[in-house]
């Protein structure tokens, strides 16, 4: 997956003949009864969790975070000032204060510099400091950070995206293995934006009020009650009625209908027993289970027991093929094991509740599944190992520039007209946004031979490598 400034191409998909079938959820469901642990938030104003369930709550000056594990920790945090915010771990979350994106660490914020062309930020998805991955949304558009540079994406045929109401999360990331990015806009419409195509896929016709990306099915989206998942899309209806909320994390797909809650899961939908009430508010974790919200308590649903893993983040884009993954089983296991992609690829004791498995082998480029195992529980983590460049402009680029781009009638030192001098490695550097866009577009160079498909390749690994001298 290469990022880009230009999105090209747009694809229909609704209307497709090769949906599946719709589906039902008697009143004869299946019906699970999780493990419940509740805590009172009198006063309190829920932010959020992370993807390992960390729940963050405001208490005026003071943020409150309840772990999954039963941790219940009161830290000198403020958040009033926040419009929205996205925790990150138990310690680490990132906020949007007056349209600027900050991260904060243990209390302590730093701000986060989006370009200032793009407006003020309006919604994110992703750590934004993240050096691969990270996506805004902005009053100027989409944004995305990539190999320490901020990428501007546009659709080819329409002038926006509209004004932004929000970009679906992942287990907390931006895209799983479809690298598909999913955003809403003000118009309730829903676009699903690759590399290769953009549009809107849903909302045109009924504006939607919910998005939950679904990883393998695509999205479910809810538009006046009524719950479709896709594209190509198929619809879920409830007989005790129509559906209030929708949700997903750690592969499942949570939802609230006539009054009842029931997820959905590998093995299919399943009524949730033994809740105090109708939730208002659901909010599932990377590790199975979900926080649900009621106007005087929170209450985790656990619906097998739980492995948390830190190290690696669900769905990340990791550049480095060794990870250092602290894991935290079940209570009363003993030993953990890895795999990848299927092949097992070490083991460790759990020793005062952990276990500590250094420089384990991401493997090759590309995506892959880690498997963690402790006794009959295992849990699933995908990620995108990236191949970075190790290009450089003196190697590899200015031959290139040399080839098609030097001489004064172009980007040659002392070019004539307007044009701006790409001779030396700063220059490149400081227009390579620019260079990019224009490469992709087919524009560069204007006239005379054009650079193969290998030769542009040349340049955007050294773009996206970080641009070495």
């Amino acid at each position: 997956m290469r990022p880009s400034t230009l999105i090209a191409g747009v694809a229909l998909f609704a209307g497709c003949s090769d949906a599946p079938d719709d589906e039902r959820v008697g009143l004869d469901v299946a019906r699970l009864t999780p493990t419940l642990a509740c805590a009172p938030i009198a006063g309190a104003t829920v932010l959020g969790a992370s993807p390992e369930g960390d729940l963050w709550l405001a208490i005026g000056a003071e943020t409150r975070v309840l772990g999954v594990d039963g941790s219940d920790t009161t830290r000198p945090w403020r958040f009033d000032d926040a419009a929205a915010v996205q925790p990150h771990s138990a310690t680490a979350a990132s906020a949007l204060i007056d349209g600027e994106l900050w991260t904060v660490e243990d209390g302590q914020r730093e701000f986060v510099a989006t370009p200032t062309t793009t407006g003020a930020a309006a919604a994110w998805c992703g750590p934004p400091t993240a050096d691969h991955g990270a996506f805004v949304a902005t009053a100027g558009g989409l944004i995305e950070r990539s190999a320490g540079l901020w990428w501007q994406w546009s659709p080819s045929r329409r002038p926006s995206f509209g004004g932004t109401r929000g970009l679906a999360r992942i287990d907390g990331a931006c895209t799983a293995a479809d690298d598909a990015v999913w955003m809403t806009n003000d118009a309730g419409e829903l676009w699903r934006i690759t590399r290769d195509d953009a549009d809107v896929v849903a909302g045109a016709a009924v504006a939607l009020t919910e998005v939950a990306v679904v990883p393998g099915s695509g999205a479910a989206v809810l538009a006046a009650g009524a719950l479709s998942i896709g594209p190509p899309w198929h619809d879920v209806t409830f007989d005790l009625g129509p559906v209030a909320q929708i949700a997903s994390g750690g592969g499942r797909l949570w939802a609230v209908a006539g009054g009842a809650t029931f997820v959905r899961t590998a093995d299919g939908w399943a009524a949730i027993d033994g809740l105090p009430a109708t939730p208002t508010k659901l909010r599932p974790d990377a590790v199975g289970g979900a926080w649900l919200e009621f106007p005087d308590q929170v209450c985790h649903a656990a619906l097998t027991p739980a492995i948390r893993v830190a190290g690696l983040d669900p769905y990340a884009r990791v550049t480095t093929a060794l990870a250092q993954l602290r894991i935290v089983p079940p209570v009363g296991e003993s030993m953990v094991a890895v795999e990848r992609d299927g092949a097992a690829i070490g083991t460790a004791p759990v020793v005062d509740g952990a276990a500590t498995l250094s420089n384990v082998d991401l493997g090759d480029g590309g995506w892959h599944e880690l498997t963690v195992r402790a006794g009959t529980t295992s849990r699933l983590l995908e990620y995108d190992l990236l191949q970075i460049s190790e290009r450089t402009w003196t190697a590899d680029v200015k031959p290139v520039f040399d080839d098609y781009c030097g001489g004064t009638r172009c980007h040659g030192p002392s070019p004539s007209g307007n044009r701006v001098d790409l001779s030396t490695y700063d220059g490149w550097r400081s227009k390579a946004s620019r260079i990019r866009e224009r490469l992709l577009r087919g524009e560069m160079p204007p006239s005379g031979p054009r650079p193969d498909t290998a030769t542009i390749d040349v340049v955007l690994d050294w773009i996206e490598g970080g641009m070495r001298p």
